[in-house]
């Protein structure tokens, strides 16, 4: 059977908080208990939420996965890998713990540049409103593994473009998930999602949007 991502099975997003972890688990949990809910497979649903709920909540088993996946977790994490903090570890928490940094930047850079495979494992474990703004850093994650990249941070990006001050900066992800994605269906969600004035403001977003569903249906907000 194929187990499926923790992340997918608590509905958070990689680079969730601890509390979020927590909250999101109470809730699946209450629903599909299956002293409450009758459904078929709720019993089995609950299982694997608890299962997610393990391995999120606890720090160690939580890196684990994010960097081996459920090869990881084998005999419930009986025989753990190696838990002692690396360099990436270390790395990684401080670029994540301070202000947006250009040393710790270009640390990752280079080793993203000698090991492209560790890719997906920055995108899931680096906090994004700081990679955002470290535009080399996030044009090297985003070329080496696009498919995690948009799967991790498109709901992020599209909070972040319609709240922050910095809008622009997530906009030029958004081109890009475009250009990776010229789908109809995809095209037609960003343009119900995002805020029209700031959209229109970014300008290249309706661009791409035009080219894809047409110009009729970009629509200008009133001024």
């Amino acid at each position: 059977m194929v187990r499926k991502d923790p992340y997918d099975v608590l509905h958070v997003a990689s680079h969730a908080s601890d509390a979020e972890i927590k909250s999101a688990f109470r809730k699946l949990a209450f629903k599909w208990h299956p002293d409450y809910n009758k459904e078929k497979g709720a019993e089995e649903r609950f299982k694997e939420i608890n299962e997610a709920h393990g391995i999120l909540k606890n720090r160690n088993k939580r890196a684990a996965y994010d960097r081996f996946g459920w090869s990881a977790c084998k005999q419930e994490f009986s025989h753990p890998p190696q838990t002692q903090p690396t360099y990436l570890d270390n790395l990684i928490d401080q670029f994540n713990s301070s202000s947006p940094n250009a040393v710790f930047a270009n640390k990752l850079e280079a080793i993203l540049r000698q090991y492209p495979s560790l890719a997906g494992e920055l995108i899931r474990r680096l906090d994004y409103t700081k990679f955002i703004r470290a535009t080399n850093l996030r044009c090297m994650l985003f070329a080496a593994d696009p498919t995690t990249y948009i799967k991790a941070e498109l709901f992020a990006c599209i909070d972040n473009f319609n709240t922050s001050f910095f809008y622009i900066v997530y906009a030029d992800d958004l081109a890009n998930f475009l250009d990776y994605k010229p789908e109809p269906e995809f095209a037609r969600m960003l343009l119900q999602q995002l805020l029209p004035h700031k959209r229109a403001a970014a300008g290249v977003l309706d661009k791409k949007i035009s080219v894809i569903l047409g110009p009729a249906l970009i629509r200008t907000p009133a001024k």
